[in-house]
């Protein structure tokens, strides 16, 4: 089949509906519908295998990275710690956490510009049993500007100091220490942002999948009350929300990583991509939890009717044991981090255009105008899921467009909450799409983790308006009550309160008396 490329750059997907109010879903059905696999380079060859074309360093790069990505989701597999680092980053060096951009001042030398004085204290990931001579990571100028840079670990004095917080982590304080300036500009300090990014929902996606692993094999396994685990509605539930969890990562990972080679990673949807990853990671694992509860993680146990097949209990009890680290260890997509890319969005729509969008064809394409949003192309059968999401878009830019203080943090992170579950759900939706029209075998249960995650996503996007709408009102309470000693009452004086007694309401037939002896 012919294909025309309407688009000839890759737009955001998240910036475009905050800031235009369109969707652009048609590069996610493109996306999802062709067949051209990625093949993963061979070596470090500047070459490829078939006719001896070149590979610009661009695409050679990109193809390293999603290379890395499927051997950090294979590494997560085998072990829920740090162990993958040395894969994503390698063992030469510590890596910082993005959000070390707003923790780390720096002052560059007047001498020479590629030398800098640095301060502040900020998380890094540790690989046990490596020493690193140096720290890789993202800092701030006093202007705002950001650059990368490298710090070696061992330095005369105290200027570098690191201790232990848990699960891998450790914070690093820098009391005007020596670094070297890798890069000091824009791109390559987005590009390092979405690298990590796009490595941490390898990371969920492979935890994920083990844990779904070790899930479906326990419940086939454990008999309670007479009968498999796997019979209990309460155990089907939690089975499929792990489903859907590593499902959507997958298909929402698949789309951020298939920016073009020769254009930068989009950055806003890579940061939409690690929220996603980490709530998606925090409800398997409670899913997950909630399945193996009582019973003993000491071993691992052959299955009931696979003996061959051994339930690595072992594997979930280190990542309960390490739950808050291994959380925290993925980042998390910091509030600093969210009102930095966020609230440009919603403050100035209209005002960066990308090229490649212009024209009203590809406008029509991009999805309608105003509040009035429609999904390009999404399968008949999806067609009740894909109304309840147009109508959720819809919602969201009614908000924006009625809300006066765009630059409001409860609001910004609202909405950037809001808006990765609308990009997680578009792309779970164009994933079935192409499973249906190309009729994989895989399209039936495609289509059934779609519906169960449709639903599940309407309701996450309600609770967070829910929740922003009672914090609003709150705070417009706060702000009119004119003593705040009356708006907060201790718990001890509401335990020791007596109760408030209602006045009794006279019955119909005491009434009529009363009438009666008045007459």
């Amino acid at each position: 089949m012919r294909r025309v490329l309407l688009f000839r750059n890759r737009v955001d997907f998240v910036a475009t509906l905050l800031q235009q109010g369109r969707l652009a879903d048609m590069l996610m059905l493109q996306h999802f519908t062709s067949r051209t696999p990625q093949k993963p380079p061979a070596g470090n060859a500047a070459e490829g295998n078939s006719g001896g074309t070149k590979v610009s360093v661009g695409e050679t790069s990109r193809r390293a990275l999603l290379t890395r990505c499927e051997v950090v989701k294979a590494k997560a597999m085998s072990t829920p710690c740090t162990d993958w680092l040395a894969d994503a980053y390698g063992s030469g060096e510590w890596c910082a956490l993005s959000e070390s951009r707003d923790m780390v001042r720096v002052v560059a030398s007047d001498n020479d510009p590629t030398r800098v004085k640095l301060r502040g204290t900020f998380p890094v990931l540790v690989q046990e049993g490596s020493s690193p001579a140096s720290v890789r990571l993202a800092a701030s100028k006093e202007n705002g500007e950001a650059l990368i840079v490298t710090v070696p670990l061992v330095q005369s004095g105290e200027k570098v100091r690191s201790s232990a917080i848990g699960g891998g982590i450790r914070a690093v304080t820098l009391k005007e220490a020596d670094g070297s300036v890798v890069s000091d500009t824009a791109t390559s300090v987005d590009a390092f942002a979405a690298e990590q990014n796009i490595l941490s929902a390898a990371v969920c996606s492979g935890i994920l999948g083990k844990l779904e692993e070790i899930c479906a094999l326990h419940a086939t396994h454990t008999v309670r009350y007479d009968a498999l685990l796997v019979r209990n509605p309460a155990v089907q539930k939690r089975l499929s929300q792990l489903a859907c969890a590593r499902f959507s990562l997958d298909a929402l990972s698949s789309f951020v990583a298939s920016a073009a080679v020769d254009e930068p990673m989009p950055l806003v949807e890579s940061v939409a991509l690690r929220m996603h990853a980490k709530h998606a990671l925090a409800i398997g694992m409670g899913s997950a939890r909630d399945i193996i509860h009582g019973t003993a993680m000491l071993k691992a146990s052959p299955h009931r009717s696979k003996p061959e097949r051994l339930i690595d209990y072992p594997y979930a009890q280190q990542l309960f044991a390490s739950e808050r680290y291994v959380l925290s260890s993925l980042g998390a997509s910091s509030a600093a981090e969210t009102m930095r890319h966020f609230t440009p969005l919603l403050m100035q729509p209209q005002t960066h255009m990308p090229a490649g969008v212009q024209g009203p064809l590809a406008s029509l394409l991009l999805g309608g105008k105003g509040g009035n949003v429609n999904l390009a192309a999404p399968h008949a059968n999806l067609r009740v899921s894909a109304a309840f999401l147009e109508k959720d878009i819809a919602a969201m830019l009614q908000r924006i467009q009625q809300q006066k203080k765009r630059a409001d943090p409860l609001f910004v992170m609202a909405i950037a909450q809001y808006a990765a579950e609308l990009f997680a759900n578009t792309a779970v939706v164009y994933r079935t799409t192409a499973s249906l029209t190309h009729e994989d075998d895989s399209a039936p249960r495609d289509w059934l983790l779609t519906q169960a995650f449709c639903a599940d996503s309407s309701a996450r996007r309600a609770k967070i308006l829910c929740e922003w709408e009672l914090s609003s009102a709150a705070r417009k309470a706060i702000g009119k009550a004119a003593d705040l000693n009356g708006c907060t009452t201790h718990p001890v004086e509401l335990m020791n309160a007596e109760p408030a007694r209602k006045p009794k309401v006279p019955s119909k037939s005491a009434a009529a008396s009363v009438r009666q002896e008045a007459n």
